[in-house]
């Protein structure tokens, strides 16, 4: 198991849109973390409420900036894990060195969490290293440690690996990646109306569904 995730983590790295993905994914971060800048300093600048509370959570915002496409890339990273072979035909190979099926596709859900979990990793540290030296500039507490600024970190980082594994599943169970770049994003759009609502329990719940079907799926799909 662990050469086979190995190998699919290779794969990832050598994969020239997985990179664009962390690339747009720095920058939308950045552009939403100037905007909740922008919100906050307005907010401080008329002398709102400073108490911890209310400043942790301005800060959960803050930290957490570019969630919403962060979410999107981590789908997206999980589709395109799972149909690059079958697009660019290079799946027989991978298919003969595991035949193993359901094993392949633990392999890349692995590969794919950790990958998105490093996404959040990365991101999570522009906005802290950004978010501190704001709060500093602005004369208050940054809140790192509060308890519902740690919340709202564990719960991103919870997300980022939940929409990846939906990803997977995705792509185990739609053929073609053009359909299921599509149908996955789709997906992730109309699901933001509930999206504080049910924020983990719709994705965990998809994911699992989708994971197993999509395992079931790849045992018996031809290849070609």
């Amino acid at each position: 198991m662990r050469r086979v995730v190995q190998g699919e983590l290779l794969k990832i790295r050598t994969t020239n849109v997985i990179w664009l993905i962390g690339f747009c994914a720095l920058v939308l971060a950045a552009l939403a973390f100037l905007l909740h800048a922008v919100i906050a300093h307005d907010s401080l600048a008329e002398a709102g409420d400073r108490s911890a509370a209310s400043l942790a959570r301005m800060a959960s915002g803050i930290y957490t900036s570019g969630q919403f496409f962060g979410l999107m890339f981590a789908l997206l990273l999980g589709v395109l894990a799972m149909t690059n072979e079958l697009y660019h035909r290079t799946a027989t190979g991978t298919f003969l060195a595991v035949p193993k099926r359901g094993q392949l596709v633990a392999g890349k859900l692995v590969a794919v969490m950790l990958v998105a979990a490093g996404l959040w990793a990365f991101t999570t540290a522009f906005n802290i290293i950004a978010g501190v030296v704001f709060f500093d500039s602005e004369g208050v507490p940054n809140s790192l440690g509060h308890p519902e600024v740690t919340r709202s970190l564990v719960v991103n980082l919870t997300a980022y690996l939940l929409w990846a594994t939906l990803g997977v599943g995705f792509g185990a169970l739609v053929r073609g990646q053009v359909a299921a770049v599509v149908i996955g994003t789709a997906a992730y759009l109309l699901s933001m109306p509930w999206r504080y609502a049910a924020q983990l329990i719709v994705p965990s719940v998809a994911s699992s569904l989708m994971v197993t079907a999509g395992t079931l799926v790849t045992r018996r799909r031809d290849i070609g």
